[in-house]
């Protein structure tokens, strides 16, 4: 199975968030962010493994989403750079960066 990678950008500004998305091949899911939540929406509704690391590769947060939605809290985290990696089952991976401002 062809692995891809998707990127992107999400940006959050006190309480405005502002997402811009590339895709590439048929995403995983999809993302978005609100001023206190990064919200993964799983249409297809597969098991995902949720990943959030530093850019320089040390785990902040991990998870599963089993159902349609999942809202992920950021209000905990840092002002900084981070990714959020998305895996199914068939480890198909999806990345998106996620700037904390």
């Amino acid at each position: 199975m062809k692995n891809f990678i998707i990127i992107a950008v999400i940006s959050i500004l006190s309480t405005t968030a502002k997402a811009a998305v590339a895709v590439t091949g048929n995403p995983l899911c999809n993302i978005y962010a609100t001023a206190q939540n990064v919200v993964v929406s799983n249409p297809q509704n597969q098991p995902l493994e949720i990943t959030i690391t530093k850019r320089s590769g040390t785990i902040v947060s991990k998870m599963k989403v089993t159902g349609r939605e999942k809202q992920i809290p950021i209000k905990d985290l840092n002002v900084g750079k981070y990714n959020v990696v998305v895996k199914n089952p068939g480890q198909q991976q999806q990345t998106f960066r996620l700037d904390v401002l």
